[in-house]
């Protein structure tokens, strides 16, 4: 999983990171990547999300002002990756760029990006998980639906 954010939300994508990790993803953030620097920065974060299935956006306020994280996740849409969206003390709308994919208001709605992560990849959508397959059976498409319904599901089961 590959955790976009803005870097003065570095603290809540560092506690996503292990959060993932503790439940058995293997997740990025180029806060922990050592072999980036200033000449490499897109190519690192490029590589990165190719060899990334899924992408967690950090949405906050201070993530309006970047240009990192629409990159991000426009190189992971194109890649057909599952997306969802985390916010975080936000104040403010969401971008409508964003309505296009599940949001997430807390570790329990998390929680559900995990769980269907985990059913991905041990029951596919698709015969094999590779970049080519993901892309033909729609991937994305049936991770982004099938997220937003948990998670509306979750919040309105009481």
């Amino acid at each position: 999983v590959f955790v976009s954010h803005k870097k003065e939300d570095k603290a809540v994508a560092l506690y996503v990171v292990d959060y993932l990790k503790r439940n058995g993803l293997d997740a990025y953030i180029d806060a922990l990547d050592r072999e980036i620097n200033p000449k490499n920065v897109t190519e690192r974060i490029v590589a990165n999300l190719r060899d990334s299935t899924h992408l967690i956006v950090i949405y906050s306020d201070y993530t309006r002002y970047s240009e990192w994280v629409p990159f991000e996740l426009g190189v992971g849409y194109e890649r057909d990756e599952g997306i969802g969206v985390l916010k975080h003390n936000l104040t403010g709308w969401l971008p409508s760029y964003l309505n296009e994919f599940p949001v997430m208001n807390d570790i329990r709605e998390l929680d559900k990006f995990i769980a269907l992560c985990k059913k991905d990849r041990t029951s596919c959508f698709c015969e094999s998980f590779d970049d080519i397959s993901r892309r033909e059976c729609g991937y994305a498409r049936h991770f982004i639906t099938d997220l937003k319904t948990d998670i509306i599901r979750g919040r309105y089961a009481y």
